[in-house]
């Protein structure tokens, strides 16, 4: 069902691309590290785009894009003006006649100041109605991984994939809390603490995938919010990487069967929580840099943990071995696009894999029964 919702979210995004008209193509692009006003914006030194998205990578700074749009676009296409990318600061939008073109008029989040779409902030804007043409300023504030497509849709269609996304999530959320309340309970049943693990792991998983979606910053409290969208994402992973290894330290018993690993594993976690303070007070290719260079050494750490624990005759590492082998392959392909080496749209198809590879890391344990170490083992209770 996991991997069914997962599917789902990603068949959605893909028709949400294909139900809209992209912009990009049509548009041009400018750089600046300080905010411009429109009227100096207008000077730079635009290039012009030729594919439907952009990707930059790391980047601290203003993305300006301008392009030319006519009322017979907004007739055929909507006035819901949107921008497919949760890691940004903050956007700016300006409408300005070809005739006066010192003069631009902001596009806000709503008419009456209000969020159109009901989430704390808007990705998109409508435009207003208006005949002839008009030049759009796109301004997009960023501090980290850079990738966003422009598109053109109705503000009605927008709010139905939303009401969509929203739904799948909750059954995608639902079934991994409760796959976590049940590991609560066997942990307390078997007097295991293996599953406290499994459970912080999934627990952790969703926040990321609900951040990277953008459905649960409407929930998180203020002080979180005051955060930049790349700061959430970036904590988000590394409590991935504490919580995984947790995991992988009880369910492979390397504090007792493998101290010199468990040495390792706990290096790897003291580096990661030192990971945080950089995510939070720097920005741009530094944090960024910090927190995939911890993920990779923490999917190494643990594949090489796994390799250890096959060798010294513990089958059910061989699980945990394969599960981990796909889920770093996902990550290293969603790394490609953070760092601006692969096109944006390339990696939607790897999405739903990178999901699945996130349950299937964990999948050397499975809720249900007792500790596969017990079983090997034959042990009872905590080592």
């Amino acid at each position: 069902m996991l991997l069914l919702c997962g599917l789902l979210l990603d068949v959605m995004a893909t028709a949400a691309f294909a139900s809209e008209q992209p912009l990009l193509s049509r548009a041009e692009l400018a750089l600046t590290d300080a905010p411009l006003s429109p009227r100096d914006a207008m000077d730079l030194d635009f290039q012009a785009l030729d594919g439907d998205s952009l990707n930059l990578g790391s980047f601290d700074g203003h993305i300006w894009l301008r392009l030319t749009l006519d009322e017979t676009d907004l007739r055929t296409h909507g006035r819901w003006l949107f921008l497919r990318w949760p890691y940004f600061e903050d956007m700016r939008l300006y409408l300005l006649d070809p005739s006066t073109p010192g003069d631009a008029v902001e596009v806000l989040a709503g008419k009456d100041g209000t969020h159109r779409l009901g989430l704390s902030r808007d990705p998109g804007r409508e435009l207003p109605e208006f005949t002839g043409e008009r030049l759009l300023l796109v301004d997009v504030k960023s501090d980290g991984p850079a990738a966003l497509a422009l598109s053109l849709g109705t503000l009605e269609a927008e709010r139905q994939r939303n009401l969509i996304r929203y739904s799948l999530f909750g059954i995608y959320l639902g079934a991994m809390l409760g796959m976590a309340v049940y590991s609560l309970f066997l942990m307390v049943a078997v007097r295991e603490r293996t599953y406290l693990g499994y459970a912080a792991f999934l627990g952790s998983t969703v926040l990321y995938v609900g951040l990277q979606h953008n459905i649960l910053t409407p929930f998180l409290p203020g002080f979180l919010r005051a955060f930049s969208a790349t700061d959430r994402a970036q904590v988000a992973v590394v409590l991935m990487v504490v919580t995984a290894i947790w995991f992988v330290r009880r369910f492979l018993r390397t504090q007792q069967d493998d101290e010199r690993l468990d040495r390792l594993l706990l290096a790897v976690t003291a580096v990661a929580l030192f990971v945080v303070p950089v995510a939070l007070l720097w920005h741009g290719m530094l944090p960024f840099a910090a927190v995939a260079g911890s993920g990779v050494v923490a999917m190494g750490a643990i594949i090489w943990a796994s390799i250890r624990a096959i060798r010294r005759g513990f089958g059910p590492a061989r699980f945990l071995l394969a599960g981990w082998t796909v889920f770093s392959l996902a990550v290293l392909l969603h790394l490609g696009l953070l760092a601006g080496l692969l096109p944006l749209r390339a990696v939607a198809a790897g999405r739903a894999a990178g999901r699945f590879a996130c349950r299937s890391a964990v999948a050397g344990i499975r809720p249900g029964g007792p500790h596969p170490s017990h079983a090997t083992r034959g042990g009872h209770g905590r080592p």
